[in-house]
C-alpha cells in the first residue's frame, strides 16, 4: 500500500517521498501474513499463488512454521478428497457410455457396478501431503493430521502410503494403552481416553469407506488385518491374567485376508471363538477398536463391487453375530438378561 501511494504522489506531484526513507526503517512483513495468505490461497483452490507467496517468503529469509506447515497439509488433503469426488464422478460417465445401444455392458470384464477412476489431481495432492508431512516435527503428536493424511491417500488410490500411516497410528495407540495400564497400576487413574484410541475408530470406517466406494478389497483385507491385529494387542493389555496374555502371545493370531482370499473354509464357530470379541472390544472408553458390524458390511461391499464372490461367502459367517443380534427374540433375550 505504501508503495502503491508512493507512486501515486509521484504520478501527481512529482513527490517521492519514500526516497528519504531508509530502507532499513521499512517493517519486515512477519511471517504470519505469509502464512494467512499461503492458506487463503489454498483454500480457494490458488496453487500457483501460494507457491509465489512461499518463493518470497523464503526469499525473505523466513521458514514456515509447524502450524502453517499443517494448515498447508490439511489443504492438500481436502484438496486430495475433493479431487478423488470428481474423478470417480468422470470414472461413472466413462461407465455409461461404454454401454452398447441395448444397455447391456459389451463384455464379462464390465459386469462390475465399478470402474476404477483415473488419480491425476488428487494423487498429486495426496503426495504432496505426505512430502510436507515429513517435514513436520512430532507427527505423532498430531493424531488428527495423520487421519487426514490417511484418508487423502486413501481417496488417492495410494493404499500403501495410507495403511503405513494406520500401522504408526496403531503402535502409538497401543503405547497409550500400555502407559494408561501404568497410571492405573501406580493408582494414578485419569479416566482420559488416549488420543489416538480416539481418532482410530472413525479413521478405521473412512478407510473401508473408501475402499468400499472403489470395489478395492486386497485394501479393504490388508486394514482389516491391521484392525484385527490392534484389536488384539490391546486385548491383551488389559483384562487378562498375566500368564494367559503370556500364552496368547506365543500364538500368532489368524489373518482375515488368508481365510478369505485362500479358499480356506469358514466354520460358524469362527465368529464366536476367534473374531466376535474384535468387534465388541472397546478402547479405554465408548468406540469399538476392532471390527464392527458396519466394518464387515463394508468388506461385503468392497467384495461384491469388486467381483470377489468367493469373499463375499466367506465374510457373511462372519457378518451373523451382528445380524443375529437384530433378530426380535434375541433382543427381548438380552432385555431380559439386563433387567435381571
Amino acid at each position: 500500500k505504501g508503495a502503491f501511494a508512493n507512486d501515486f504522489l509521484m504520478e501527481r506531484y512529482s513527490l517521492d517521498i519514500l526516497s528519504y526513507v531508509s530502507a532499513e526503517s521499512f517493517p519486515l512483513v512477519e511471517e504470519e501474513v505469509y502464512a494467512t495468505a499461503i492458506t487463503c490461497c489454498l483454500k480457494n483452490d490458488e496453487l500457483g499463488m501460494a507457491d509465489q507467496i512461499l518463493v518470497a517468503m523464503k526469499n525473505h529469509g523466513l521458514t514456515p512454521s509447524q502450524r502453517l506447515l499443517k494448515e498447508i497439509i490439511a489443504e492438500y488433503c481436502r484438496m486430495a478428497m475433493t479431487s478423488s469426488k470428481e474423478e470417480f464422478r468422470l470414472a461413472r460417465l466413462a461407465k455409461k457410455k461404454i454401454k452398447d445401444s441395448s444397455g447391456a455392458l459389451s463384455s464379462p470384464s464390465q459386469l462390475y457396478p465399478i470402474m476404477e477412476p483415473i488419480y491425476i489431481t488428487s494423487r498429486a495432492r495426496a503426495k504432496a501431503a505426505l512430502t510436507i508431512l515429513k517435514a513436520v516435527e512430532k507427527p505423532l503428536q498430531s493424531p488428527h493430521l495423520l487421519n487426514s493424511v490417511a484418508k487423502a491417500c486413501c481417496a488417492a488410490g495410494l493404499w500403501q502410503d495410507a495403511r503405513s500411516i494406520v500401522r504408526r497410528m496403531h503402535r502409538a495407540a497401543i503405547r497409550e494403552v500400555r502407559l494408561q495400564q501404568q497410571q492405573n497400576a501406580n493408582g494414578n487413574d485419569r479416566g482420559k481416553e488416549g488420543q489416538f484410541l480416539n481418532e482410530l475408530p472413525r479413521l478405521h470406517r473412512s478407510l473401508l469407506k473408501f475402499c468400499a466406494k472403489g470395489g478395492n478389497i486386497t485394501p479393504a483385507l490388508n486394514f482389516a488385518d491391521d484392525i484385527q491385529f490392534l484389536a488384539t494387542q490391546i486385548r491383551r493389555q488389559h483384562g487378562k491374567k498375566a500368564m494367559k496374555a503370556e500364552m496368547e502371545e506365543k500364538k500368532e493370531p489368524e489373518l482375515l485376508s488368508s481365510r478369505l482370499l485362500m479358499d480356506i473354509s469358514t466354520p460358524d464357530s469362527i465368529p464366536e471363538s476367534d473374531f466376535s470379541h474384535a468387534g465388541a472390544l472397546t478402547a479405554l472408553g465408548k468406540r469399538p477398536v476392532g471390527l464392527t458390524g458396519q466394518d464387515w458390511k463394508l468388506i461385503l461391499i468392497a467384495a461384491s463391487r469388486g467381483g470377489h464372490w468367493k469373499v463375499c461367502v466367506g465374510t457373511l459367517p462372519f457378518i451373523r453375530p451382528y445380524v443375529k443380534e437384530t433378530h426380535p427374540r434375541y433382543a427381548r433375550e438380552s432385555l431380559d438378561s439386563m433387567s435381571s
